[in-house]
């Protein structure tokens, strides 16, 4: 999509768009959950049929309504065509030493729960309350982990582990794989929706074990940083890590700028509520909007 104007906040704005597409039906999420990649898969489909239906896309994006671009569209559609159909997703392997082995600790009956109780355990500020509320659920995760553990069920599948970073940009191709075998609900697709925190595991663990797998640039094992054209701001100087990317203002413009030169497309988090202006300077020096 090409915009030549700002968007004013108006939503009948976008509504009235012919270029942009709404889901018919509002889904709710949560972190970590079962359900974000329910979301993302009926947002794939859609969008699918609508390729198929109207017009041909070549490449599916995901981000979140706090990620904001570092290029000019016109330059992102320019790379894209020249690397057709190459993916662009994190992408690393299970290791013993590497944060994916930690997903295989909890069963499948662990994970089903979380989606289903134990996030809500999440919205109290106080600590202990909420390690009292999942205590009696780690305690069944131990007795359940031996004969429920996804291990085994990828195994059985003849599947390895893969995960990254959970913002992606795929070829039209791999979209169609992900889409049928989410809409025919294979062992596969099963088994890769498991996994604890699929955000982060899912679509990579499902084109790693296809025919797909030759195109991805796959990480060292112990690589931490992200290899993707998203830049999730989790390292601030002066601040801890807190496994949440922290939100850029005005003071990270050059920053943002060395960002946009070697190569990112967009960068997260950003909020307007905390700083506007830092929006705005972007507009005007890496995207050229008056």
């Amino acid at each position: 999509m090409h915009f030549d104007k700002k968007y004013t906040g108006d939503l009948s704005e976008l509504m009235n768009d012919d270029r942009i597409h709404f889901l018919a039906e509002r889904l709710s999420g949560h972190l970590y959950g079962q359900s974000l990649v329910e979301i993302e898969n009926r947002l794939l489909t859609d969008a699918l049929c609508f390729s198929k239906t109207h017009t041909h896309l070549y490449y599916y994006c995901l981000l979140s309504g706090q990620d904001y671009l570092l290029k000019p569209i016109t330059d992102i559609v320019d790379e894209l065509l020249e690397t057709y159909p190459k993916p662009y997703i994190d992408c690393t392997p299970r290791s013993d030493n590497n944060w994916l082995s930690r997903r295989e600790r909890f069963s499948t009956w662990y994970v089903k729960c979380n989606d289903n109780v134990l996030v809500y355990s999440n919205v109290t500020k106080f600590g202990i309350v909420r390690k009292i509320i999942k205590a009696p659920f780690y305690f069944v995760n131990i007795l359940t982990w031996p004969f429920m553990n996804i291990t085994k069920k990828l195994k059985a599948n003849n599947m390895e582990l893969y995960g990254g970073g959970q913002w992606w940009i795929l070829p039209d191709d791999i979209v169609e794989y992900l889409v049928n075998q989410y809409v025919t609900k294979t062992d596969h697709y099963k088994a890769a929706k498991s996994i604890n925190g699929p955000d982060e595991t899912y679509y990579q663990t499902m084109i790693m074990n296809s025919d797909y797998r030759g195109r991805i640039d796959v990480n060292r094992p112990d690589m931490v940083k992200q290899n993707s054209k998203t830049f999730p701001y989790f390292k601030a100087e002066g601040r801890p890590v807190t496994g949440h990317p922290y939100v850029f203002t005005y003071d990270n413009i050059d920053f943002l700028s060395d960002l946009s030169q070697i190569g990112y497309f967009f960068a997260r988090k950003f909020d307007a509520a905390i700083d506007s202006t830092v929006l705005d300077l972007i507009d005007k020096e890496l995207l050229g909007i008056q």
